[in-house]
């Protein structure tokens, strides 16, 4: 009988040890697990939202990835009927992707900012400009009265450059070739193209003082990208 009773409660106590040791195993997972929302979800999150949002005349819709999403430019612009569309991670393709929402509207103005991803991705270039000619001819036909706006893209430090491609001057040569590229895009499709970069540049790279993580613009960065533009928002 007593024999039995140890065997039993022998056996509780190895129940209870792997129960007390499963709990805090498990709650130390929770307590160090922090919930990650992907680019990719936003992207998706953010889609959804900007398809309910309802339609003026005479918008003026700012497209691109995490550096437009960014920018407020109601706050900047409180006197135009401006509209963002940025959206974090977005790449050349993700936005052709949703071009149709941007220009229901058949808006007035469409400000495009986008090919970072695609270098950071490494992204052919002939596939990014092929994605670009793509949104400008989408917009000339279904939307002919939208004026158009390709805005360079925006370099990088060295130190971010060097991070994304483990080449302190990569960012700087690739960025460049591809906005030569979206210039002569430009001309060919007869869209005005805004050379954003070289306010911002220094020494061949992002001047640090626009930046807080070396690819993203801080406020200071975005009063110097609204004062590159104010003239073809304006007027």
């Amino acid at each position: 009988m007593i024999k039995k009773l140890l065997i039993i409660i022998f056996g509780i106590s190895i129940i209870l040890n792997v129960y007390f040791v499963g709990q805090k195993v498990y709650f130390r997972i929770q307590k160090n697990t922090k919930t990650v929302l992907s680019t990719k979800t936003m992207a998706g999150l953010f889609t959804d939202i900007y398809a309910y949002c309802p339609n003026d005349t005479n918008e003026i819709v700012f497209l691109g990835n995490s550096i437009t999403s960014g920018f407020m430019v109601e706050e900047f612009f409180p006197d135009q009927r401006v509209k963002n569309r940025g959206v974090w991670g977005d790449q050349t393709i993700d936005m052709l992707n949703r071009l149709d929402e941007v220009i229901e509207s058949k808006p007035v103005k469409v400000f495009i900012l986008a090919g970072i991803n695609d270098i950071v991705r490494e992204i052919p270039l002939d596939e990014t400009i092929q994605n670009m000619e793509k949104m400008i001819l989408r917009i000339q036909s279904d939307s002919p009265e939208t004026k158009i706006y390709i805005q360079s893209i925006l370099p990088l430090t060295r130190h971010a450059s060097q991070y994304y491609f483990k080449d302190s001057e990569a960012a700087y040569h690739k960025i460049k070739i591809a906005n030569k590229r979206l210039q002569q895009l430009c001309a060919v499709r007869n869209v005005k193209y805004i050379n954003l970069s070289e306010a911002f540049m220094k020494d061949n790279e992002l001047n640090a003082i626009y930046s807080w993580d070396g690819i993203h613009i801080n406020g200071r960065g975005f009063l110097v990208w609204y004062k590159q533009i104010t003239d073809f928002v304006v007027y």
